[in-house]
């Protein structure tokens, strides 16, 4: 294997050898810094071919490259005739493996994640990328301070048109493909806006969603439990969640949202409605035991020390005004005050002119 191609791109290691090449890490001498390099298998394409139609990709994807959607950045022959691709090295770990880990994520953290390649995909839309390769594998999380973290996505770009079929496709997980693309129809927008979904529901539920109809998985199975462990949704939170899965992952194209950004916004509405949702319960329930309300689930039981005496002195307040009034007797008495008091006395003229 040379360790140079074109005197620039240095080759480091090989990362790995699939059925349609072969992927290194590689230093850009020109540029600096590390980038993927793959070497494709072309025994039953023509390189010329190959790379023409990969060239085509690199200038549709220009506008991607600034982003953290990591498109292909060069496509070309090296010196011995073999073509080559570059695309750039994204820091982090790959979904795959943190799932693999963790077996499923924080609701918070899944939504987090969802967010951001909603925002990668109506990105790659707008250059007429479709259908966005949206799979475990292809997704990097690259940890950040303050417990942030950054997507990235890794689209080599090759299987829309390049290979046509000569070779065969990179083993995706299949229940992450919208039904049309499985069954081979044209790609559609709307089928990442599926694709989407179903990275939601495997994220949070640990499973590829099944098939889903108006109401629910049409299998019968019933939505997936979530974990007892804390990280829970609130019931009706949940069957927001659910609302929102069950309109991305409808069988009809017509029947899911629309655009990726519709789906991006439910995504974020429900993650704002999250972070506030348990601390407005949790002040709402407070706030109507210090006033003394009756119990009910929303009561936390707060201690109110005040809540006893407030009472005792409305009960007294009561007590002397009815003697008061009953009795005609001066306020000064009642308070065994020696000192002069407001006497209340009746006054025969009030009344008495017409």
């Amino acid at each position: 294997m040379e360790s140079q191609i074109n005197e620039r791109y240095v080759i480091e290691r090989t990362l790995g050898e699939q059925p349609w090449g072969r992927f290194h890490v590689a230093i850009d001498s020109e540029r600096g810094g590390r980038v993927t390099l793959f070497r494709p298998r072309t025994d039953d394409v023509s390189a010329r071919s190959f790379i023409r139609r990969l060239q085509g990709e690199v200038e549709r994807c220009a506008g991607l490259t600034e982003t953290p959607y990591c498109t292909l950045r060069e496509a070309g022959l090296a010196d011995d005739g073999a073509p080559f691709v570059v695309v750039d090295r994204p820091q982090g770990t790959a979904l795959a493996a943190t799932l693999r880990a963790q077996g499923r994520l924080s609701i918070d953290r899944a939504l987090s994640v969802a967010i951001q390649v909603c925002d990668l995909a109506r990105r790659a839309h707008a250059v007429g990328l479709h259908p966005v390769p949206i799979s475990p594998d292809t997704i990097i999380s690259d940890e950040l301070p303050g417990g942030r973290m950054r997507i990235s996505i890794v689209d080599l770009g090759l299987f829309r048109d390049a290979y046509q079929g000569a070779v065969p496709l990179p083993p995706r997980d299949g229940q992450l493909l919208a039904p049309q693309v499985r069954a081979g129809l044209t790609p559609d927008p709307t089928d990442d806006v599926y694709g989407v979904a179903a990275l939601v529901h495997l994220m949070v539920f640990g499973v590829a969603p099944p098939e889903m109809g108006p109401y629910g998985p049409t299998d019968g199975s019933g939505w997936p439990m979530l974990p007892a462990d804390g990280r829970g949704l609130d019931r009706r939170l949940e069957a927001c969640l659910h609302t929102v899965l069950l309109k991305g992952l409808a069988a009809d194209r017509e029947s899911r949202f629309g655009r990726i950004d519709e789906l991006q916004r439910a995504l974020t509405g429900l993650r704002q409605l999250m972070s506030l949702a348990a601390p407005a319960f949790e002040l709402l329930a407070a706030t109507r035991g210090r006033l003394g309300r009756r119990a009910d689930p929303l009561d936390l039981g707060v201690h109110r020390p005040g809540l006893q005496r407030a009472a005792e002195a409305r009960a007294r307040i009561r007590e002397v005004v009815s003697s008061a009034v009953g009795q005609g007797a001066h306020l000064s008495a009642m308070s065994g005050d020696s000192r002069p008091r407001l006497e209340v006395v009746s006054n025969p003229s009030w009344g008495a002119s017409g």
